[in-house]
């Protein structure tokens, strides 16, 4: 068994060789933060290194936290998951029919709203993805919601899975619509107060409110991203918030301190179709459905930034990938198999 130091130094060797990942990762075990350190830079014109304490966007790992901010209005009385949509949104078509559990389980058979709106102008001669819409553009709920509401369903609400990012632009609005606030002042008050996240926020005003810079590449040459509206994710995927805050978030679903046991595990644990058949997600977590103990990741990408988490709930174990490079993500994997590697030795 090797030592934490060893396991440490070799943590860095192995992340050393991905010479052209710009981040930050951090390793945490039992209670431990095991490794953490910086690589390339957070802004390249600057020169500005990689902290903690770096501010990122996060994309879908916001997921998570609209997940939990469902399950504590359930926990205040004021919705159930097993609620149709049309409870909440009347005017919603199918709202009938499709429940919350849908929308968080990505059971619910609405298209992808942000396959048209986000990534539907492809710039050939630069090789890069432009926006369709406006850098300053603001998007209400109403408007990303009218994207996609009057488009057919996939398949009937529960009968199969397919991602989605429209069922959490769905879910947040819910939030606002039950709880009389704004998503921000939701997640404020009830999420990152409470846990002390003070780099954390859902800004739907300013186009990049990071203290990165988001890149579309790094090498040969820094790229710069096209600029966007943040409001143009909104629930789905607009948070931007730091490693160090990441840390804290995982560490009050360890120690169930945000949600009651019994809903900490219910946003981990994979969705069953209606037919009987479980499937890899849960709420705003992807599950690991080979493991032996209950694992839980998910990814975050859109245009300059890269985001993984990973917990193993057994073994207490851990890991946070945020990144300024949109293609990073296609490392991911390979990073944080190597850091498991080491952990398991």
């Amino acid at each position: 068994m090797l030592t934490y130091r060893r396991k440490k130094n070799q943590l860095h060797r192995q992340l050393k060789a991905f010479r052209h990942f710009s981040g930050y990762v951090s390793v945490q075990h039992k209670h431990r933060i095991l490794f953490q350190r910086g690589y390339g830079f957070a802004d390249e014109t600057e020169q500005t290194l990689h902290t903690s304490s770096t501010t990122y966007r996060i994309g879908s790992l916001t997921k998570s936290f609209t997940a939990a901010a469902i399950l504590l209005l359930q926990t205040q009385g004021r919705l159930h998951v097993h609620d149709p949509v049309a409870h909440y949104l009347p005017d919603y078509p199918n709202g009938d029919r499709i429940t919350l559990h849908q929308l968080l389980s990505m059971s619910s058979g609405i298209p992808n709203y942000l396959n048209d709106l986000l990534f539907s102008r492809y710039n050939i001669k630069s090789g890069a993805y432009q926006p369709s819409t406006s850098k300053d553009q603001l998007f209400s709920p109403q408007d990303l919601i009218a994207c996609f509401q009057d488009k057919p369903l996939v398949f009937f609400p529960g009968s199969a899975y397919a991602y989605s990012n429209s069922n959490y632009v769905l879910l947040g609005h819910v939030v606002e619509v039950v709880s009389g606030h704004s998503y921000s002042d939701f997640l404020q008050k009830h999420i990152f107060a409470p846990l002390g996240m003070t780099q954390s926020q859902y800004c739907p005003g300013p186009s990049n409110p990071t203290s990165s810079k988001g890149y579309d590449a790094i090498v040969p040459v820094p790229t710069p991203v096209f600029s966007f509206h943040n409001s143009l994710l909104f629930a789905a995927g607009g948070i931007t918030s730091s490693v160090r805050d990441l840390r804290l978030w995982l560490q009050a679903l360890h120690n169930n301190s945000l949600l009651p046991a019994s809903l900490t595990q219910r946003l981990f644990t994979p969705a069953t179709n209606m037919y009987g058949s479980s499937y890899a997600y849960a709420y705003g977590w992807i599950v690991d459905q080979t493991a032996a103990a209950p694992i839980v990741e998910h990814t975050g990408t859109g245009p300059g930034y890269s985001s993984y988490m990973y917990v193993d709930a057994a073994s207490r174990t851990s890991v946070i990938i945020c990144s300024n490079s949109w293609g990073e993500s296609t490392m991911f994997s390979e990073m944080y198999q190597r850091i498991l590697n080491i952990l398991s030795t």
